[in-house]
């Protein structure tokens, strides 16, 4: 399977329409290619975020019932997403709100107290120490070691010593990078339920999507 890349700074963003009764909201931002570095950077920083994210969206706003932000990896590169489903409001308006939010993550990273620093910091240290707990998990992280990360039987190790290095201030800097307009590599998906208007007027960043997709590079 191949993914698009981003070389360079710039916004992708798909407006569609669903036939359901509820609007999503979808955002990713390209974090870094795999290194223990970026592996540690992003676990602490999702973790950072998740909780905050949830509260605001879900608890404070009451935007929708699914609310979560996270990390993932495509193959060798790593993203930070965020993601609501709402009946109750448009795509626009939840790309609004969480817009609102996320430009204030930076800051929320830097506010952190030193002590809840290091609980994050253990807590990432504790998921991969995690030893396998049957058989077919066992046999699952070893495939995909062998089989996605080249036979690196020692990449939680790595990770690890990655996550002990790190500085709070540090990441702060690296997420003000990922999230900044100049230099962010985001892309954004808006779907509209049945019923909600676009009324902010936001388009998709080309007219044909498969047109698009055959100038773009895959890997």
């Amino acid at each position: 399977m191949r993914y698009l890349t981003q070389e360079k700074p710039e916004s992708i963003q798909y407006v569609g329409n669903l036939e359901v009764d509820n609007s999503c909201f979808w955002r990713e931002y390209h974090f870094g290619l795999d290194s223990p570095e970026t592996r540690a950077a992003v676990m602490i920083i999702s973790q950072a975020l998740k909780q905050p994210f949830f509260t605001e969206m879900r608890t404070n706003q009451q935007l929708g019932y699914i609310v979560w932000s996270s990390n993932l990896n495509r193959d060798e590169n790593h993203y930070l997403y965020f993601a609501i489903q709402s009946g109750e409001y448009s795509a626009d308006e939840l790309n609004h709100r969480a817009d609102e939010f996320i430009k204030t993550c930076p800051s929320l990273l830097k506010a952190m107290s030193a002590d809840m620093f290091e609980q994050l910091r253990e807590s990432a240290i504790e998921k991969l120490e995690q030893k396998p707990k049957s058989i077919s998990e066992r046999s699952t992280k070893l495939t995909t070691l062998i089989f996605e990360h080249n036979a690196e039987f020692d990449r939680d190790e790595k990770t690890i010593s990655a996550i002990r290095n790190v500085e709070k201030n540090e990441l702060a800097e690296t997420l003000e990078k990922i999230l900044g307009e100049d230099s962010h590599r985001m892309v954004n998906c808006l779907m509209f339920a049945d019923g909600h208007n676009n009324t902010a007027g936001l388009a998709s960043t080309f007219d044909d999507v498969r047109d698009w997709k055959k100038s773009r590079i895959y890997k």
